[in-house]
């Protein structure tokens, strides 16, 4: 037994825990939606005692693995409630997070049931906004993150408790990975750092205390590729699928292709090239038929599972509804929300041409009509400005960091000169050499066909697959100083790489750290309105546009009536005419009262 297995394992089977989790959540709240019952507090605790239940029972059991799946539970259930404490106290103030993403939650906790009404009808005795934009993302977009979100606000009565599934998903992700890793031969310090650099990604650290879901979208990516890798280097070694594998496996497909529409693109780009692989063995009989048809049916059986019944409420109403699956992102009746999203300059580009002039340019949060040009910059150089522009969740131009364009050079090197030398050797087929050269290709390969599609990959918010090269590379370096540990130039490339990758890293982790220095403005905010409507039962509060996650927050602090009779929306945003009209102004809020 490898020293520190016991500990990995614990915390392996955690993360499984945590993942898992999710998903069991979402599915029973799908099956309640689809017997006309809304959420209640019943979801989550049912859920919870399923997870744990479930897991005390699957597999070989004795006295000393009963202890070591104890320990599990406990670690789990520490990492939940302490992800649920944590979450409460950080209050979102980005756009998406205030509109549609915490206006779908509140609504569903609140007893909206997406399968059988609109968004639109169910508020509108509530918002009065009839014909509101929002509501076509509210009504059609894929609702994972909100089911469980809406759970999660149910049972805690805080609707920042519902973004709990960030720090639940990294936390399961990387314990996971590190175990993950460590199968692929690496050491146990190397484990850890290659899975830290996966999960804590740019767009991940951007969005840790928002409802964005782009990071988490990246970290299912993340799980699901390594996930895939992994069954197929084992099957290979070890002439078998590893059967602890597969709950990963599916899990990852459920969270993966309902968090955006886009997971459904990266589960087929990154499905392909391995598959393809496989198969390859399979005709040459390298692999048993056996094993080769169960992992083809399993993948089949979750992606089937993930689409019509995870995905109930947003691919198979959008089929129903408006006969298409994609709606409203793709199809003859998509909604265009990038165009004046991207600069200027990136018009008429293809989607290589658009990401290689984000990443060569400075930083900043250009659009279409910001009558600003970009900047182009030499690697390693920066400037303050640059720097502030990524204090927000989802910075469109040099959006992987100040540092990024070296950090891609270096990842892009590393892999092509790997490749290249070990193309050139002679080695066996089943070799783990061999074997790790040829899942890097496949998934490079996957990161090339996502490249291609029209997911603008410029954006790094919508770039999972670009990030993907940085750990890629520094496994590479990893493993050639396992192989060469006297080797100074592996060392000191290793040692420059890392260092850059925690400097690019670094003004992400300082903004989302000075977070909770804000949070108490809010609070003090929240406690003046409360004061201030307790003083004036007949004021009226009104909200900036149409911020319906704005509306639950106050709802929860008493501010607002559920029935929304002591509250409207401001049709505009709040300006010096509103201000005057309305002099107590709640600021972080965008609302008055």
């Amino acid at each position: 037994m490898k020293k520190y297995d016991k500990l990995f394992k614990i915390l392996y089977e955690c993360g499984i825990l945590l993942v898992g989790f999710i998903v069991v959540d979402v599915f029973i709240s799908i099956i309640l939606f689809c017997l006309k019952l809304h959420i209640s507090v019943i979801n989550f605790w049912a859920s919870l005692i399923i997870t744990m239940l479930v897991y005390l029972l699957i597999g070989k059991n004795n006295n000393r693995i009963y202890i070591e799946k104890v320990i599990s539970i406990l670690l789990f259930l520490v990492i939940l409630f302490s992800s649920i404490f944590v979450a409460s106290k950080i209050y979102d103030s980005s756009y998406d997070g205030n509109s549609y993403h915490k206006g779908a939650i509140g609504m569903m906790a609140h007893g909206w049931n997406p399968a059988y009404e609109t968004a639109e009808d169910y508020s509108d005795n509530i918002f009065h906004i009839r014909g509101a934009k929002i509501f076509t993302w509210i009504d059609h977009y894929q609702n994972l993150s909100w089911i469980f979100g809406a759970t999660v606000y149910r049972v805690f009565g805080n609707i920042e408790t519902a973004k709990s599934l960030n720090f639940l998903l990294i936390g399961g992700v990387l314990f996971i990975l590190m175990n993950y890793f460590r199968r692929f031969r690496f050491k146990n310090s190397q484990s850890i750092l290659l899975a830290i650099v996966t999960i804590f990604s740019p767009v991940v650290l951007s969005q840790f205390f928002s409802f964005y879901i782009d990071g988490n979208l990246a970290i299912a990516f993340y799980l699901y590729i390594a996930t895939i890798s992994l069954i197929i280097f084992e099957l290979i070694k070890q002439k078998r699928l590893s059967g602890d594998l597969i709950f990963p496996f599916f899990f990852s497909i459920c969270i993966l292709a309902n968090l955006k529409l886009t997971g459904i693109l990266l589960i087929a780009a990154g499905t392909l090239p391995l598959a393809a692989y496989l198969t390859v063995l399979f005709v040459k009989k390298k692999i048993e038929a056996a094993d080769y048809w169960k992992l083809f049916g399993t993948t089949i059986a979750s992606i089937l599972f993930a689409i019509l019944v995870i995905g109930s409420t947003s691919y198979v109403k959008n089929t129903i509804t408006m006969h298409n699956p994609f709606y409203p992102l793709l199809g003859d009746n998509r909604s265009d929300i990038i165009t004046t999203m991207q600069p200027a300059e990136l018009m008429g580009k293809n989607q290589l041409e658009k990401l290689l002039i984000s990443i060569f340019s400075r930083s900043d949060n250009v659009q279409l009509y910001s009558w600003k040009a970009l900047e182009y910059k030499l690697p390693l150089t920066w400037n303050t400005e640059e720097i502030n522009s990524l204090n927000i969740t989802d910075t469109r131009i040099g959006g992987f960091g100040i540092f990024y364009s070296f950090i891609f050079i270096i990842s892009i090197l590393t892999i092509a000169i790997h490749l290249v030398k070990a193309c050139s050797m002679k080695m066996e087929t089943d070799s783990d050499g061999a074997l790790k050269r040829i899942i890097v290709g496949c998934i490079l390969a996957s990161i090339l066909i996502y490249l291609v599609l029209p997911t603008e990959n410029w954006w790094a918010r919508y770039a999972p697959n670009i990030y993907l090269l940085t750990p890629i590379a520094l496994a590479i370096i990893f493993g050639k100083m396992n192989r060469s540990p006297k080797n100074n130039l592996i060392k000191a490339t290793l040692a420059v790489f890392v260092t850059v990758i925690f400097l690019n890293q670094l003004p992400f982790i300082y903004f989302r750290a000075i977070t909770p220095e804000g949070n108490r403005i809010v609070k003090t905010e929240l406690m003046e309105a409360k004061d201030y409507i307790e003083r004036n039962p007949e004021a009226k509060v009104i909200i900036n546009n149409h911020y319906m996650g704005v509306f639950y927050n106050l709802l929860d602090r008493g501010i607002v009536r559920a029935d929304g009779s002591n509250f409207e929306f401001l049709k505009r945003e709040i300006d010096r005419e509103a201000k005057e009209k309305h002099p107590h102004v709640f600021f972080w809020g965008r609302a008055l009262y």
